[in-house]
């Protein structure tokens, strides 16, 4: 059976597996005692500190980040804080294991794929009606649409985070479109939904959410582009601006050249879909700090990435 980091508490026994998310070799401060090995393991519900003392560099050799092991030992506090003291570390046996033991969770996956199919059945254009269509049909292609995160660390940053965000996108680009009806929905609507898309090769997600080589080389508004052109290419009768109108969206997505955009957006629809992706993640971004900081304080911590500290005491109001 599982158990998760929330629930240990000093003097529970631990035997489970989790994800090896930090392994560094540190020397003892008597350098004949050689090195003891520092562990960071985590699961969904969060991150724990293991130490193990004794033959730390021969057990160290055979474990490698972002894989499951088999942890063995006794929780004790330390300066406050938690953690496990190691009897006996291993690799764990693979395929026994999902995504969803060791990362958090987003929406379910059938409401996520209830709502992406009625977006693309009110759509009106029957070429972007057809790719979407085709592409989604792709049952591995939709199972990773519907698993991958939206993030590392900064907003949607679970299992199916992709999917919750993107959808988030459509929804209130529907809304900017009703208030002008001179924006093209069925565009906007597709840009939103296949913004991130490129998310799909930026990341693996297995154990924890990490950058591939892909991802860290060209970045996902371009990994996007090359996939939805790919696609494009398997439809010979779509329209050649429609094509580039789309293809615009994906890397004009981040809006600024300073955030990642290699383009600005440079029509309407780009605009919308850039303001509704940033208005998704902030307000995600703004309640996970809420979420994330536990004490009872009226303000949160102050985070650096939005550079401020959030207000909680409205929230009975």
């Amino acid at each position: 059976m599982k158990q998760y980091i929330n629930e240990l508490q000093p003097g529970v026994k631990v035997n489970s597996v989790f994800a090896l998310a930090k392994k560094q070799l540190i020397p003892f401060r008597d350098p004949s005692k050689g090195k003891f090995l520092s562990l960071v393991i985590a699961d969904k519900t969060g991150q724990i500190e293991a130490k193990l003392w004794d033959g730390a560099e021969e057990i160290a050799a055979g474990l490698a980040e972002e894989d499951l092991i088999q942890v063995e030992g006794a929780v004790s506090e330390y300066r406050g804080s938690n953690q496990i003291t190691i009897e006996k570390v291993s690799p764990a046996a693979a395929g026994k294991w999902q995504p969803e033991d060791f990362l958090p969770a987003g929406k379910d996956k059938q409401l996520l794929l209830d709502e992406l199919r009625q977006l693309v059945a009110s759509l009106n254009n029957e070429h972007l009606k057809t790719l979407l269509a085709n592409w989604f049909s792709d049952k591995d292609f939709l199972q990773q649409y519907l698993t991958c995160p939206a993030a590392k660390k900064v907003h949607h940053a679970c299992i199916g985070g992709l999917a919750e965000h993107s959808l988030e996108v459509c929804s209130y680009a529907v809304q900017v479109a009703k208030n002008y009806s001179k924006i093209n929905r069925d565009v906007v609507l597709v840009g939103a939904l296949l913004h991130d898309i490129g998310k799909i090769m930026e990341y693996r997600y297995q154990t924890s959410i990490a950058v591939t080589d892909s991802g860290k080389l060209f970045g996902h508004p371009v990994l996007g582009w090359d996939m939805i052109a790919e696609r494009i290419g398997m439809q010979p009768d779509f329209p050649a601006p429609l094509a580039d109108h789309l293809k615009h969206i994906i890397l004009t997505h981040h809006g600024q050249l300073e955030w990642g955009a290699p383009v600005l957006p440079q029509t309407p629809e780009a605009m919308t879909v850039f303001y509704c992706d940033l208005l998704s993640g902030r307000i995600r971004q703004v309640f996970d700090i809420i979420q994330q900081d536990e004490d009872d304080e009226l303000w949160t911590r102050y985070d650096r990435l939005i550079s401020r500290a959030i207000y909680r005491g409205y929230k009975e109001d």
